[in-house]
């Protein structure tokens, strides 16, 4: 990603290989990046669905630098996949289908995505779909992450709503 990078790892202690994510250069010590990698991580811990990316643990390193331990997901994003052209209905339709049941999880656990797009959504080989990275995320209870006057997010996917800084809800 654009802040951190993911490392394939094994779980010393269970045997298992998972993804483990780290913020890199001046995002490790910038307070703003370490609480949303901070949030990501609790927002993907408290939702258990198969769409979800799930979050197994989240720590620091000696030199205090935060990471977040993942599963580890074998496959592409859905960017990845665009890059060799248009996704067929009969692709696009399951896909649609298996990210809006993870977006129904994260809204029955109240928790807005805000940064839904292509790279944020992941075609394993076992053709599950999960949504990832919740560093963005509002939950009903998180505090603002963001100033005032700045919307987060990718203005190409973003809803007109959270373009003009109005309140963002499932819906959006």
């Amino acid at each position: 990603g654009g802040i951190g990078v993911i490392y394939s790892a094994e779980h010393l202690t269970l045997g298992s290989r998972v993804a483990i994510k780290v913020l890199r250069g001046a995002a490790a010590k910038d307070a703003a990046e370490i609480a949303r990698l901070r949030r990501e991580a609790q927002v993907q811990v408290s939702i258990h669905h198969p769409n979800v990316v799930q979050t197994l643990d989240l720590d620091q390193m000696p030199d205090g630098s935060l990471y977040v331990v993942m599963e580890l997901l074998r496959g592409r994003t859905l960017a990845e996949k665009m890059r060799g052209g248009p996704v067929s209905p009969s692709v696009a339709v399951p896909v649609f289908r298996e990210v809006c049941r993870g977006l129904a999880a994260c809204h029955a656990h109240g928790v807005v995505h805000r940064d839904l797009k292509p790279g944020n959504i992941f075609l394993c080989h076992d053709r599950t779909v999960k949504v990832l990275d919740f560093g963005m995320s509002k939950t009903d209870s998180s505090e603002t992450l963001t100033q005032e006057g700045f919307t987060l997010g990718t203005p190409e996917y973003m809803a007109p709503e959270q373009c003009t800084g109005a309140e963002v809800e499932p819906r959006t």
